[in-house]
């Protein structure tokens, strides 16, 4: 659903996305690239790819956690 014209939320602004996995893939993915980013992103036990395009870099606030006995990502 949309939210009503009298809210004053813009939810460009207040919507942050996380994931696990490949769910942390995709929220890296979307933030970075999104022409209507969020206002930020986590990913635990994911990565990014470096077919990324990186135009919100700066512009999106990332916190991304991986544990340092995952055999896959490291």
């Amino acid at each position: 659903g949309k939210l009503p014209p009298s809210s004053k939320i813009d939810p460009h602004h207040r919507v942050y996305i996380g994931g696990f996995s490949q769910g942390g893939v995709m929220s890296v993915g979307y933030s970075l690239q999104s022409s209507t980013p969020p206002a930020g992103a986590i990913s635990f036990s994911g990565y990014s790819l470096k077919s990324f395009d990186y135009t919100n870099i700066k512009k999106v606030p990332m916190l991304l956690m991986n544990g340092d006995r995952d055999p896959i990502i490291r």
